[in-house]
């Protein structure tokens, strides 16, 4: 998107109640990214406890993620946001921050909430947060996820784990020096 100076993600669950750009001329001046402050934790430690409770994705994966971040020396209570919604003003600097965080939902989980800090922590961006909670606000709509602890919902959450796998093996994959002359 380099020829766009912004741009704006929402999550499949949420819709704009207004002119998308209204967002941008109001909260995008001051930072490269936008986002909302997670409502409940302040640490993405706490919410990869949270994940691994819920099964949210492979317990080995997020506990190697853990281990990774405690030897790279991340802190706790860094900080913690929902990527629900992120407005992006587009740089050089977003761009490498971007592709930081891509690598580590690659290789580690696919909650992106828990590596969001810890790639912002490695780049030199700037974060604002909205001045709006996400779920009531004017701007946006937000729809809850059906929450159905049923069979067909633990067959849903089985499934995303193992294309989520399935993807980060052919990362890696990707990765590697080609062995052939």
């Amino acid at each position: 998107l380099g020829e766009y100076r912004y741009s704006l993600w929402l999550d499949a669950n949420i819709t704009p109640a207004c002119d998308p750009w209204s967002l941008v001329e109001e909260f995008g001046g001051g930072a490269d990214i936008v986002l909302h402050q997670h409502p409940h934790r302040s640490c993405a430690y706490d919410e990869t406890a949270v994940c691994i409770s819920m099964h949210k994705d492979l317990i080995s994966t997020l506990e190697r993620q853990r281990r990774h971040y405690e030897q790279e020396l991340f802190p706790h209570l860094h900080g913690l946001y929902e990527t629900g919604v992120l407005l992006r003003r587009h740089s050089d600097a977003v761009s490498a921050f971007n592709e930081r965080w891509w690598r580590e939902v690659m290789e580690f989980s696919s909650r992106d909430q828990i590596s969001f800090p810890f790639a912002l922590m490695k780049s030199p961006v700037t974060v604002a947060r909205f001045p709006f909670p996400l779920r009531e606000n004017s701007f946006l709509h937000y729809h809850h996820h059906e929450s159905c602890p049923h069979r067909r919902y633990r067959a849903y959450l089985a499934a995303r784990r193992f294309a989520g796998r399935t993807l980060r093996a052919l990362y890696r994959a990707a990765q590697r020096p080609s062995a052939q002359p």
